[in-house]
């Protein structure tokens, strides 16, 4: 049937998507107006998403309405009521450049089919993204844009078929694929506002869901969210890269596998902030579990520090959002993709089981590799009572038995009193030829001197060589450039014969009419002379018969 669907807001910034169940395609709009389409019978039906966006503050009693304008019956909707509660699951974070321009993956997981609206923001708004959906790390749903980008609605299916349980009717499994995920648009204290409705399904509908399904489904889906930055669109200036490998090194230490013995691996990694407005996240804040109470005498986190809940507006960041359903809010669960993270973290905790205090001996043999070099550099520099430069970690002390991530942040901690000491090595600054060094007499001056001429004149000849051949190029160019004026001048006087030539052809055949002309014209003249000669003759003999009947009839 031609169906024309339209949206009506009081927000100016509304947009209409209408996106094919079967295929996933959205259908094409015209000035971001969806067009006039004639809707195809298909199998799922198609679902209509609009999202708008407030730029100061959310509408409060705000509505909308949605129509559709047909020639025909209408369509019925799957479902009575229009979808339009929502939750969001927002995630937070400061954009770390990387060599394969991925800003961030995250693993999607359903217990059951579900359907999600994703978007995508960046701090900076001119930068070009693009959004995926990867199942399997094979691209299934993809979308681009410039500073926000969004990816309509997707139908995610159960990452287990076996918790799925038996499929469902057909009345039944339509209902379930006519729930519509709207979208949500607004980041840096912005908020948008969903609109949504639910999508259309044929009422002659009787082929089950699972037949439609690829072969994928009966071993489990792998949902993976990516986002990536495109043409190296965003570019950082200094102080953002200064505050980047701030971000580096807390990376780094999260890495140390003491530092995630007392970790919660269901625990997402921090600096992803809940979503605020009171909108619902499925995100819980960075925290660290069997701590107990050693937290409450930590120092608050510093500036920057992973840890924080709230991110600094004036560092580039990202946010992103997975809209679902309010009913089935816990369906659906997004995480950080951690899995290569956690594969390194499994490996060196394994190397630690295997071999109890490896990070430390390979923490102290660093340490005493670089004191060596350092004690070498400067004999004189005290090593705090130590021998042969050895660090004095070895020393009892108090902090004897703090745990191995403690003690290697107190190494670390420990500034190293003959950095301030150190001669300054000119070794990468001084120019040498040879390993020995050569005293240099008269014998070795007169062959450098030799050898110098002989460079000044083997220069001076190719100097002159290529005067020589610039002056020859020059005489060239002159004579080609006489050669072409005489070549021009030779042709105008040809030109010139030619056209003399023509003129005079010309001329003669001009002569030639003008001569016909006029014998025609005397032609003429004598034949219009000779029939008014002729007519003359005529009246002149006519004039005697005339006179004669005149005088008959007078008698």
């Amino acid at each position: 049937m031609l169906l024309v669907a339209k949206v009506y807001s009081p927000v100016s910034s509304c947009l209409l998507h209408v996106i094919d169940n079967n295929t996933g395609e959205e259908l094409p709009r015209v000035f971001q107006r969806v067009e006039p389409h004639v809707y195809q019978h298909n199998q799922r039906g198609y679902t209509f998403v609009a999202e708008a966006h407030t730029p100061d503050t959310p509408l409060v009693g705000a509505k909308w309405r949605m129509r559709l304008i047909g020639s025909c019956d209408l369509p019925d909707l799957a479902r009575e009521a229009p979808l339009n509660n929502f939750s969001v699951k927002e995630f937070r974070d400061y954009y770390i450049p990387n060599d394969r321009n991925v800003i961030c993956r995250y693993s999607v997981k359903v217990t059951a089919d579900h359907a999600g609206t994703v978007q995508f923001q960046t701090s900076k708004p001119d930068v070009h993204i693009r959004l995926s959906v990867l199942d399997h790390e094979e691209v299934v749903a993809s979308n681009t844009g410039k500073g926000h980008v969004v990816i309509p609605v997707y139908h995610f299916h159960p990452s287990n078929p076996a918790s799925c349980g038996p499929p469902q009717a057909d009345g039944k499994q339509s209902q379930e694929e006519a729930r519509v995920i709207g979208s949500t648009q607004g980041g840096g204290g912005q908020e948008g506002m969903a609109m949504e409705t639910p999508h259309l399904t044929d009422q002659t509908q009787n082929q089950p869901h699972a037949q439609t399904q690829p072969p994928m489904e009966t071993m489990g889906h792998k949902y993976i969210v990516v986002a990536e930055v495109l043409h190296k669109s965003w570019a950082l200036d200094n102080s953002q890269m200064a505050f980047v490998h701030t971000l580096r090194e807390l990376e780094r230490n999260e890495m140390k596998v003491h530092g995630e013995k007392h970790e919660d691996p269901a625990t997402p990694v921090s600096g992803e902030a809940q979503s605020s407005e009171g909108q619902k996240s499925s995100t819980p804040k960075g925290s660290r579990k069997g701590k107990g109470d050693k937290d409450k005498d930590k120092p608050p986190a510093k500036p920057g520090s992973r840890m924080e809940t709230s991110l600094d507006q004036s560092k580039p960041y990202w946010t992103l959002r997975v809209v679902s359903d309010q009913c089935d809010a816990e369906v659906i669960e997004v995480r950080k993709d951690t899995e290569r993270l956690d594969e390194i973290r499994a490996m060196k905790q394994a190397w630690e089981t295997a071999e109890p205090g490896r990070c430390i001996k390979a923490l102290q043999s660093r340490l005493q590799f670089i004191n060596k070099l350092l004690s070498g550099a400067n004999a004189d520099t005290p090593t705090d009572g130590t021998e042969s430069g050895e660090p004095a970690i070895h020393s009892q002390s108090p902090d004897a038995h703090m745990s191995p991530s403690n003690q290697e942040l107190a190494l670390l901690s420990q500034p190293d009193p003959s950095q301030h000491h150190l001669p300054m090595d000119y070794t990468p600054f001084i120019r040498r030829q040879q390993e020995v060094p050569v005293l240099k007499d008269q014998v070795m001056e007169e062959a450098q001197r030799r050898e110098r001429f002989e460079q000044i004149q083997g220069f001076r000849l190719v100097r002159d060589t290529v005067l020589e051949h610039r002056r020859q190029e020059q005489a060239n160019r002159k004579e080609l450039k006489r050669r072409q004026l005489e070549m021009y001048d030779g042709l105008q006087v040809a030109l010139g014969v030619q056209r003399q030539k023509v003129l005079a052809a010309r001329e003669v055949f001009r002569n030639r009419l003008l001569e016909a002309e006029l014998h025609r014209q005397e032609e003429e003249e004598m034949a219009l002379e000779a029939a008014r000669q002729v007519e003359l003759e005529k009246n002149a003999a006519q004039q005697p018969s005339k006179q004669a009947k005149s005088a008959s009839k007078k008698k």
